[in-house]
């Protein structure tokens, strides 16, 4: 029996995809339920059919999971931030660890007995709630009012909430003064169809042991009203308040930063501290919103690297540098390459602030200079930490020809990583460790760290 839109069906859910949503079968047709967890006996309509999976929206849950729990959160359906808080925690985490043996085992072509004798699970997060220590939250006018929340999955309508379960709670105390602030001075809103307006966003960041705040709105060009009083009022308040910036982004679209940052009170950055390491942070640095497990993450790339303090390390997609400097204490020369300036202006400052002499970051997309620096260089250790599309493939070409022993490959989409797993073993390297870690509780992501040694 084919099946169309807008068909009503009974379904039970087998698993959970990388995306987040469960996966059902009907005649052997693969169906995507959002909202949906393993062991679940729906009543769904189908909203698309393609030629080898459909999609379906949960009408009832006829029995649900024994894996299912209240959630804390009470638009957890809505928004698009969490995918499975009404997941069970420990379940959440078994469900991961599938994710990440199947991925590598279809995508990487390793057979399962290999990743069972170097994969080393999930470590889980110290708190799964309020672990966040950055929010960029979207304003829009509606219904005759202002609305404040995070975008629905796969939209742009705004879903409101009281408390966001998964933000730091010194940012959600915040963020309601500052909605606050806006509604009491009717403050113009941003109309991305139109392109007219003035709010568009509003960024919070908060360091976790130092327990400082920084505060960004991103605006259009304009005379911000009555913004003094905001300063003296939410300064007052809260004195973990250390700057307040204007961020002007006049282009047309939803791309949420502009060029040009105006300071309007305080410092363009807060300081964030790893153990002995500090780190400014500014409203456009790329940093782990986890700090807690970010900790985790470095130590355990550090132990995969096993220092002695003669290795010198190649830090490709280096970001503000954290992890080679986080490294440099323990190596005797760090080399990170970066291609958005800001990051590699950050680096820098990092590596001044923490009397670091052995690090230099450069400003260069991979690819582009990967053979070049490996040649000048003669990294031993390679650290990979791309984004989520993964690495260039190019950068594999010729890297078993160079004197790199070891590469760490930190990532946060397993799909990727699995692909350029393949491309690394191909170059007579060999995976002799795979961990994952669990930065982002109560959503699907999972941020995975691999170690491969030159044979």
């Amino acid at each position: 029996m084919n099946i169309k839109n807008k068909d009503i069906i009974n379904i039970k859910i087998e698993n959970l995809a990388l995306g987040g949503e469960g996966i059902g079968k009907y005649n052997d047709l693969v169906i995507f339920v959002p909202n949906s967890l393993p062991e679940d006996i729906l009543k769904i309509e189908i909203i698309s059919v393609k030629k080898n999976y459909a999609r379906g929206l949960i009408k009832e849950i006829i029995s649900p999971s024994s894996k299912r729990v209240n959630a804390k959160c009470n638009v957890v359906n809505y928004c698009g931030g969490c995918q499975w808080m009404n997941l069970d925690y420990l379940e959440q985490l078994k469900q991961k660890e599938k994710i990440v043996i199947d991925t590598i085992n279809k995508i990487g072509n390793i057979t399962l007995e290999k990743i069972k004798n170097v994969y080393k699970g999930i470590i889980p997060s110290k708190n799964n709630y309020f672990y966040r220590n950055k929010v960029q939250i979207p304003f829009k006018f509606e219904n005759n009012r202002i609305k404040a929340g995070f975008y629905s999955l796969k939209s742009h309508e705004i879903v409101e909430f009281e408390k966001c379960y998964i933000q730091s709670e010194l940012i959600n105390s915040i963020f309601k003064d500052i909605k606050k602030f806006i509604v009491k001075n009717n403050l113009n809103i941003y109309d991305e169809k139109t392109n007219k307006g003035f709010l568009r966003h509003v960024i919070i960041r908060h360091s976790l042991y130092t327990n400082q705040v920084l505060i960004g709105f991103v605006t259009k060009k304009g005379e911000f009203h009555n913004i003094k009083d905001f300063i003296s009022e939410i300064t007052k308040k809260y004195s973990e308040v250390k700057g307040i910036i204007q961020n002007i982004n006049d282009n047309k679209g939803n791309t949420i930063l502009g060029k040009e940052d105006k300071l309007l009170w305080g410092q363009n950055y807060i300081i964030e501290r790893f153990k002995d390491l500090q780190y400014k942070i500014s409203l456009k640095s790329f940093f782990q919103i986890n700090s807690e497990q970010a900790v985790v993450l470095y130590d355990k790339i550090k132990e995969f690297c096993n220092l002695t303090g003669k290795e010198i390390i190649f830090d490709a997609y280096s970001g503000t540098g954290s992890i080679g400097l986080y490294l440099a204490n323990q190596s005797k020369y760090v080399i990170g390459v970066e291609s958005i300036k800001d990051a590699v202006l950050d680096g820098i400052e990092n590596a001044k602030l923490n009397n670091i002499n052995n690090f230099i970051i450069l400003n260069d997309k991979v690819e582009n200079c990967f053979d070049r620096i490996v040649k000048k260089y003669n990294p031993d250790i390679l650290i990979l930490d791309p984004p989520r599309k993964g690495c260039d493939k190019s950068i594999f070409d010729n890297i078993d020809k160079y004197n790199i022993k070891k590469i760490i490959y930190v990532s946060c989409n397993p799909a990727t990583l699995a692909r350029d797993l393949r491309l690394i073993i191909g170059k007579n390297f060999e995976i002799k460790k795979l961990l994952s870690i669990d930065m982002f509780s109560h959503t699907y992501h999972i941020e995975n760290i691999a170690l491969f040694e030159k044979f």
